[in-house]
């Protein structure tokens, strides 16, 4: 079974997947804004954890640049000086590095934000279409069989906390020249191929906490804006939802997308394994 959560950030779809994973036995899907903001280097020195909204600071000719220094220059010393090439790190963590502190002037239009949004989009599909074999060989092969023990693959039951469509919104918001027509066909497609996605609204609640990034999202100066900003993604999201094919009638053939309207947590799980345990039911009739 494949299920998703769909919402703008801190409306509690990481929370629900987590209980949904643990209660069904699920993997839950792995990637994530942090994971893939960490694998291109953008890392907080202190805890380790992928930092996303640095990608908005990061100028991105500057990246690509330090990337590939090799491709400028192959003097090490000339790379350390003029990039901050260090052997000791990730030439990524270099990269993001220089990008931010280069000096260069960042906005929408010359920032990492849409090398980002690529890059995300394209590994969460990724995970969820890979093929898995039942005796766990190969993870990622996506021929008929297992080449190991040659048993026929299997398509992969998992829980994402973040769908095709999240990553569109973020895009739109932040540099809509990423939304290709392929980009959102991809997105709308893959989208419905689940089971059951779970809408949790921002009129629901919203909890963000202390996090930095949450609270700062978008690049909001206040808390006024970065209300703004997770309403802003709230609304495209019931929008896109609309166009993707997916039915609020759970009854319905296609996939079925259940509203989580509840704001307590206990009524929200409660919510969630009902209409779960309802779908499996009904599948297996």
């Amino acid at each position: 079974m494949k299920i998703a959560f769909i919402g703008a950030s801190g409306t509690g779809k990481s929370t629900l997947a987590r209980f949904i994973a643990e209660r069904f036995n699920l993997p839950i899907n792995p990637v994530g804004s942090r994971s893939v903001a960490k694998e291109m280097g953008f890392v907080d020195p202190v805890t380790g954890e992928g930092r996303p909204y640095d990608v908005d600071r990061a100028h991105r000719m500057d990246y690509k640049t330090t990337l590939n220094w090799q491709a400028y220059s192959s003097n090490l010393a000339y790379a350390q000086r003029v990039f901050g090439v260090d052997a000791k790190e990730p030439i990524e963590v270099t990269a993001a590095r220089y990008a931010i502190n280069g000096g260069r002037a960042v906005d929408s239009t010359t920032s990492c934000r849409p090398l980002f949004q690529q890059k995300l989009a394209e590994a969460k599909i990724a995970w969820e279409t890979r093929r898995l074999c039942r005796n766990r060989h190969d993870e990622n092969q996506r021929e008929d069989s297992c080449d190991v023990c040659g048993h026929g693959l299997l398509d992969p039951a998992f829980v994402t906390d973040r769908t095709p469509l999240d990553d569109m919104a973020y895009a739109l918001l932040h540099c809509p020249g990423v939304v290709t027509e392929a980009f959102r066909d991809r997105a709308y497609a893959h989208t419905r191929t689940y089971d059951l996605v779970f809408y949790c609204p921002l009129a629901a609640g919203q909890w963000l906490g202390d996090d930095a990034a949450r609270v700062g999202g978008g690049g909001g100066a206040n808390r006024a804006e970065t209300s703004m900003y997770h309403w802003r993604c709230d609304v495209l999201l019931q929008g896109l939802l609309l166009n993707s094919g997916t039915q609020y009638d759970s009854e319905q053939d296609g996939v079925a997308c259940v509203e989580i309207g509840e704001h307590d947590l206990h009524d929200r799980k409660t919510h969630v394994v009902a209409s779960i345990e309802a779908n499996m039911a009904r599948n297996a009739r």
